[in-house]
């Protein structure tokens, strides 16, 4: 039973029961320098480790779990001996198989040819490997497909070639453009696949990690993992080049997509080509974080096209008194709207002529039938750069039973947005709100005027109403007018989330200045997911699992750490951080 835990948690978690090498070649130092799309775990019998450290693995040996996994006992015999009916290996044979690394990555070869690989370290488990080929080998066969083999530089690469799929209606060559070869090779502990002969050549002529053309020396690669390293090597690390993906695969299929050229010439024309890549790594019980997650979006610079929308300047971030310590989450982020507007601008005015968008802002604002409103004047210039979004824990019966309706959850939500003059807000609401076209209704509270709208798009769960307000030099919109009144009745100072303790424990992670920081209450999140599970009324998903036999909610919460986040501008793009800590 206790592998069959650890198997469900995997799952659910995904993730997935892999390892390293003792002593490996780096996946990075056998790929060619052109990939645009990496991942590896990097050592999976020490993943395993790690995370059976961390809160979540912990959760499966819960003894008030014992009842739900109990359930699942035959099912997981029956599941255990057709496993090994079928293909002669042990379940348990079969999740220690991997003892290495595991990779997968996507790049080019020489020309425009796409290569496709998936390796993994097999470690001792050379005898479950061999007997699983031979199923596979077995089953291929009956697929129609062909093998053959041949030699590179001592090591023999098996391929299997399928029957190609007829178009049918597609797209023009997309037959010629979906691999129809499965190629493999066995040499010392390591099994590599990809999509052909050509491939893992590829991968074998740098077998040694000699080569002087591999992944780990892109410019753009090394500077990510450099960014984002932490200690030790971490359990997983990632890298994607969209952009070049999008170039690459325009230009391979120029003849049979001439249309595709176009997007080539736009790319300069957004600054798209100035993002290179995204990037990171994770990893779990450290001696800091239960898990971190650091990534890197690396940009060229300077800044130009549509990115110039997504300037987060850097600055100390306070959290405010009115946010109180029962919310489920808190986010801020200090947008450079000037940029943003100017970036919009000169995008429009590009493809609609000079002064296009300032004409049509005029004529919007001018029109009689509108609200005599003038987005830039009256309302961007009016932002002063910080937003801040809290959410509440969703309002549910701790014992809902059959009654429960996912549907009918709703999780309320307060927006901040820092105003330059909060006297020239107050008085356009105020002018808004006697035009005759106003459709909510104005109401005074404690001195402060509340602006109540309905929600006309309102759907089964969703807010009926919203509600605006002007307060401590912000404008607030809210879904459930009652959280605009906490904020104007103001938080004893014990009650405010900066004096919390469990965020406090997540602020000190925070570095002096950021450009977005974040906070999440896990325990509020997963009480709704929790209720939903124990519920029952998940309809055919799940229809011969009694997830009644969940306990309750609190026998598990003390496993649900707090969460934070941040975003720092970096000099080539801008460092994203998450974690949790362990209590």
């Amino acid at each position: 039973m206790k592998c069959f835990r650890l198997l469900c948690w995997l799952v659910i978690f995904a993730a997935a029961p892999l390892a390293i090498a003792d002593e490996p070649v780096a996946s990075e130092l056998l790929l060619p320098e052109d990939v645009y799309a990496y991942f590896s775990v990097t050592d999976v019998k020490e993943m395993k480790s790690r995370f059976a450290e961390t809160s979540l693995g912990e959760i499966g040996d819960d003894e008030n779990l014992q009842e739900f996994w109990e359930q699942f006992s035959e099912q997981f015999e029956t599941l255990k001996q057709k496993l090994s009916d079928q293909t002669g290996v042990t379940l348990e044979d079969l999740l220690t198989l991997p003892s290495g690394e595991l990779a997968f990555a996507l790049f080019r070869m020489d020309g425009m040819k796409a290569g496709l690989v998936g390796l993994a370290d097999f470690g001792d488990s050379r005898e479950t490997l061999d007997l699983l080929l031979d199923k596979a080998d077995t089953a291929l066969a009956d697929k129609g497909a062909t093998r053959q083999s041949e030699d590179f530089e001592g090591t023999e690469i098996v391929s299997y070639e399928f029957p190609k799929a007829d178009a049918d209606g597609g797209l023009p060559g997309a037959a010629e453009m979906v691999p129809n070869v499965l190629s493999y090779f066995v040499k010392d502990s390591v099994i590599v696949f990809g999509n052909g002969i050509e491939t893992l050549e590829a991968v074998l002529a740098r077998w040694d990690g000699e080569h002087g053309d591999t992944f780990s020396k892109n410019e753009v690669y090394q500077y990510i993992q450099e960014v984002t390293a932490s200690d030790r090597a971490p359990i997983m690390k990632w890298y994607v080049d969209p952009i070049g993906a999008v170039q690459w695969g325009v230009q391979a299929n120029a003849q049979k997509l001439p249309q595709a050229q176009m997007v080539l010439g736009f790319l300069p024309v957004l600054g798209l080509q100035n993002l290179r890549a995204w990037g990171g790594s994770v990893d779990m019980a450290t001696e800091q974080y239960d898990s971190v997650t650091k990534s890197l979006i690396y940009v060229d610079q300077p800044i130009t096209g549509l990115l110039g929308l997504f300037k987060f300047p850097a600055k100390e971030m306070e959290i405010p008194n009115w946010v109180s310590k029962d919310v489920a989450g808190y986010g801020a982020f200090n947008w450079d709207v000037e940029s943003a507007y100017d970036t919009a601008r000169n995008l429009f005015n590009m493809f609609r002529g000079p002064n296009a968008l300032e004409q049509m802002l005029d004529q919007l604002s001018e029109n009689p039938d509108g609200p005599d409103v003038h987005i830039k004047d009256d309302l961007l210039d009016q932002i002063a750069g910080e937003i801040q979004v809290v959410s509440f824990p969703a309002e549910i019966e701790e014992e809902a039973g059959e009654d429960f309706d996912p549907a009918a959850i709703q999780q309320d939500m307060v927006v901040a947005i820092e105003l330059k003059d909060a006297g020239d807000m107050e008085a356009l609401l105020a002018r808004l709100s006697k035009s005759d076209n106003y459709p909510g209704r104005t109401r005074e509270f404690q001195g402060k005027t509340i602006y109540e709208m309905p929600n006309q798009t309102a759907t089964a769960g969703g807010p009926e109403s919203f509600a605006a307000a002007v307060l401590n030099g912000s404008l607030f919109f809210s879904t459930k007018v009652t959280r605009i009144e906490d904020v104007i009745r103001g938080v004893d100072s014990d009650d405010r989330l900066s004096e919390d303790a469990d965020f406090r424990k997540i602020a000190e992670h925070y570095p002096e200045e950021t450009s977005m920081i974040g906070y999440q209450n896990n325990d509020s999140q997963f009480k709704v997911l929790w209720q939903m599970l124990r519920s029952g009324n998940l309809g055919e998903v799940a229809k011969d699992i009694d997830f009644s036999l969940l306990p309750p909610f609190e026998d598990i919460r003390k496993y649900l750490s707090a969460a934070g986040s941040y975003a720092i501008p970096d000099e080539r793009g801008a460092l994203f951080v998450s974690f949790s800590i362990k209590d």
